[in-house]
């Protein structure tokens, strides 16, 4: 596959509509979506986040894919994976040390060597990661929390609506 960015940075900041890639894409730079949508829709195949890519998403925004979207490096913020998320390193929730949620409109499928990453701030403000479709646990879970929070209680780690577990569990859990 092409690399949308070999080393360095794409910064998507779209207010009047979606920036699309219409072609099979591999990323090993860092792919930041400030404002608006990626749309990758048009793409045959995966897209293809290499180990030494990120992809970012801030607050209100989207990528959008017709095809799963594969990561080995890292997937971090607030927005909307709006597609199949199977990741393959490290789900940052929100951005490190600060609670915040990341949406996926279909399936969440962890692998062995998938990361979850999430912070809790306050009982009510929680970090994690909003399933539209189905999930697939495995991998590590890894929750921090903030000074004076209590480590009693249940939290919401991973929901959604429509979600569903259809199998797995998480293989190693790092939990205050």
């Amino acid at each position: 596959s092409p690399h949308v960015i070999k080393s360095g940075t794409l910064e998507v900041a779209a207010p009047a509509g979606p920036v699309s890639i219409d072609t099979g894409a591999s990323n090993a730079g860092i792919v930041r979506i400030k404002r608006g949508t990626l749309e990758l829709v048009q793409m045959k195949k995966t897209f293809d986040q290499l180990t030494s890519g990120r992809l970012q998403l801030a607050a209100r925004t989207t990528v959008r894919s017709d095809y799963p979207i594969n990561v080995r490096g890292t997937v971090a913020g607030i927005g909307t994976i709006d597609g199949d998320l199977i990741p393959r390193g490290i789900v940052q929730c929100g951005d490190t040390g600060s609670a915040g949620r990341l949406k996926v409109t279909g399936a969440l499928q962890l692998t062995p060597s998938s990361t979850v990453r999430l912070h809790v701030d306050t009982p009510r403000r929680v970090g994690g990661v909003d399933v539209g479709g189905q999930v697939f646990a495995d991998g590590r879970i890894e929750v921090t929390l903030a000074p004076r929070i209590s480590s009693s209680g249940s939290l919401e780690l991973i929901k959604g609506g429509a979600a569903t577990l259809v199998g797995g569990r998480f293989a190693e859990a790092s939990l205050p």
